[in-house]
Order: structure tokens, then C-alpha cells, then sequence
């Protein structure tokens, strides 16, 4: 009996100790994993034994989820045969296999260090990404209808065109190597656009400032000034295309003599210089003389200005030295003569009224030809 109810208690928790073991599995030597947590922001759904890849290849499993400090942590474990690849500062991604398969863990090894067991990826280093259901549900029931209007008519417009996609598709991707030449160009050039959205930011701070509506205003002036001269611009416009239409018909034509004048105008010129100077040199040499023979114009006129009944000059005029003023200024008549009375000579003064007065004889000058050419040129 006593043995009967041993062998039963040893068959109990043999059959214990079995299914310990199924289920538990004790973490035998050549079987340990690398255990590791990881910081992560909200990411939705991630069932546990998830798979754990590195470089494509499954390295390990999800373990748990867990809520430390308000935020999801992930028990990962990794096989040891893949731990030496893991580096103190690895990286992790949470994203889903395809568009919407089910989500996984990614491993990212790192460089420096070696990751210790029961280490843990911070959030800084943990990438979560969003799904497509996540952006939809984010969208308005009407955006999300005008969506699925998109999604049905773009499959309705591919409908046995697959081959055109592809080309489209193939395009696309060339068109990738562009778009990743342009962002390497600006990417070298970062520092001038960060200089580019500076300035901007202080254009429109300083727009923001501006007095616009000093200048709306100022604007509005001009304008109401604009409209009160419209029919002044107009008419000068009318006019200016009058003239231009003028000076159209008049070089109509003329083209050729245009263009010689053009073309001989500056050897015009040079003559017309020339005889400047000439003209100038002229009137320097004759200036001089100017007052001289002025004097003499004067004198001439006087000369000739007095006349008797009978129509006879009887102004005398000697002309001695230098002196040009006449019988009348007392300049020309001897000493031992006395000067006429009223322009008349001592001669005709004696004669009787009713003889005939005869022509006065010119007197006879002293003075040469040189200084008579003296008198005339001012020297």
C-alpha cells in the first residue's frame, strides 16, 4: 500500500518536472541568449515572440513588454552566437514587415564598445515608425473617403497597364539618383541656406514692422496724382508718337546721307576748329585797333556832317601827330592863327555875301602814312 502511494507521488511529479521543462525551458549553456530592454515611444501593437533581426537574419525574439516610467520598454533576447556583432552604442528600429504586416524589431550592431548583457537601448537610439493604418485613422472621415476615391481610381486606371507602371516606376527610381544628387548639392551647401532662411525670417520680421499702411497711403497719393495728370501723359504721348512718326518720314529714305554725315561729321569738326582758331587768332590781332578805328569812324562822320547854304562842306579837319579831334577841338591850327569862328574859316568869313563862295581846299596833312597806319591800329 505504502509503496503503491510512492510510486504514485514519484509519477505526479515526474509528470510536474515534465511539464516544467516543456514549458520552461532551463537555459542550458550552448543555448544562453544576450538579454536586452528597449526604450521605445508609444508603437502600437508588438506581439511577443516578434521576431529580432540583424542585417535581415533572425537573431532573436521579443520577449515582453513591460511600462517603465510611463513609457513601453521591450524584453528582447538575442542568440549568443550573434552577441559579439552587438556594440555598446547599437540601435533599434520597431517597424512593420511590408506595408502592413505585423510588426518586429530590427537591430542596428553600432561600432565602439561591446553591449553587456541586461544592457539597454535608450529612446534616443530606439526609431518607431508609423504605419499606414496610424496615418489614416490620424485623417477626417471625408479625407479619408476622398482617399479611397484616389486609391479605387488609380486601380481602375492601371487596370492593364502594368507594364506602363513598371516604366513609370523604373523612371522613378532614375529620378532618384538626381533627387540624391540635388540633396548632396545642398546638403554641402547647408550653411548658405541656413543663411538664406535667416535672412528670410529677418525680411519678414522687418515686413512685419514696416509701417504698410503709411505706405498704402503714400501709394495712394501717388496714384490719385497719376490720375490727375492722365490726360497730360496722354497727350504727351500722343505727342511723342506724332514726332516719332514725323521723324520716321523724314528719315525715310535717308538712311545713306545720315550715315555720310555721320561718317564725315568728325573731320567737320576738326576744320570747324581749325577756323576757330584762325577767327580767334583774327580777332585777337584786330581787338587792339578796335578803339582807334572807332574814333576814326566818328571823326569821318563829323567831318562830313556841316554844310553851308550852297551845300558846301566847311568843316576842316588837320590831322596833326597823334591828335584826332578836329579843327573844332583846336588841336590843328597854327599859333599865329586864330581857330574860326562857327566852323567857318577867316577867308570865307571876309568875303562879301553876294560873291560865291569858293571850295574849300582840303589842308595838307604832316603826318606820314605810317602814322596814319599807326593811328588806325591803335599802336
Amino acid at each position: 500500500m505504502a509503496r503503491s502511494r510512492l510510486i504514485g507521488i514519484a509519477t505526479t511529479a515526474a509528470a510536474v518536472v515534465l511539464l516544467a521543462v516543456l514549458f520552461h525551458p532551463p537555459a542550458l549553456p550552448w543555448s544562453q541568449t544576450l538579454r536586452i530592454g528597449l526604450e521605445a515611444a508609444s508603437f502600437g501593437e508588438l506581439n511577443t515572440q516578434a521576431a529580432v533581426e540583424l542585417g535581415g537574419i533572425r537573431v532573436g525574439q521579443v520577449d515582453g513588454l513591460e511600462l517603465r516610467g510611463g513609457r513601453p520598454y521591450v524584453l528582447v533576447s538575442v542568440d549568443r552566437a550573434y552577441a559579439d556583432l552587438l556594440h555598446a552604442d547599437a540601435s533599434a528600429a520597431i517597424r512593420p514587415h511590408g506595408l502592413l504586416g505585423p510588426r518586429y524589431v530590427q537591430l542596428d550592431g553600432g561600432a565602439r564598445g561591446r553591449l553587456a548583457d541586461g544592457a539597454t537601448i535608450p529612446i534616443s537610439r530606439v526609431r518607431v515608425s508609423t504605419e499606414l493604418d496610424e496615418v489614416l485613422d490620424a485623417l477626417q472621415p471625408d479625407v479619408r473617403q476622398s482617399l479611397q476615391t484616389l486609391i479605387v481610381e488609380l486601380g481602375a486606371a492601371s487596370d492593364g497597364r502594368g507594364q506602363d507602371v513598371n516604366d513609370a516606376l523604373r523612371s522613378l527610381g532614375d529620378a532618384t539618383d538626381d533627387l540624391a544628387t540635388v540633396t548632396a548639392t545642398l546638403h554641402r551647401r547647408d550653411g548658405d541656406l541656413a543663411g538664406s532662411v535667416v535672412a528670410a525670417e529677418r525680411l519678414n520680421r522687418d515686413l512685419q514692422n514696416a509701417p504698410i499702411a503709411a505706405q498704402i497711403r503714400d501709394t495712394n497719393q501717388v496714384l490719385s496724382g497719376l490720375v490727375q495728370v492722365n490726360g497730360s501723359i496722354g497727350h504727351g504721348i500722343d505727342h511723342t508718337a506724332s514726332t516719332l512718326q514725323a521723324l520716321d518720314v523724314v528719315l525715310d529714305g535717308n538712311s545713306d546721307n545720315l550715315a555720310r554725315t555721320i561718317d564725315k561729321a568728325p573731320a567737320t569738326v576738326t576744320r570747324l576748329r581749325a577756323v576757330l582758331v584762325e577767327a580767334s587768332g583774327l580777332v585777337d590781332g584786330v581787338n587792339p585797333a578796335v578803339p582807334s578805328l572807332m574814333t576814326a569812324i566818328v571823326e569821318t562822320e563829323s567831318a562830313f556832317s556841316g554844310s553851308d547854304a550852297n551845300g558846301h562842306f566847311v568843316r576842316i579837319m588837320s590831322l596833326v601827330g597823334t591828335c584826332t579831334v578836329g579843327v573844332n577841338a583846336g588841336c590843328s591850327v597854327p599859333a599865329s592863327q586864330p581857330p574860326p569862328a562857327n566852323g567857318i574859316s577867316s577867308t570865307q568869313a571876309s568875303a562879301p555875301a553876294s560873291a560865291p563862295v569858293p571850295a574849300p581846299q582840303p589842308p595838307r596833312s604832316h603826318t606820314s602814312d605810317q602814322d596814319l597806319l599807326r593811328l588806325f591800329l591803335g599802336n
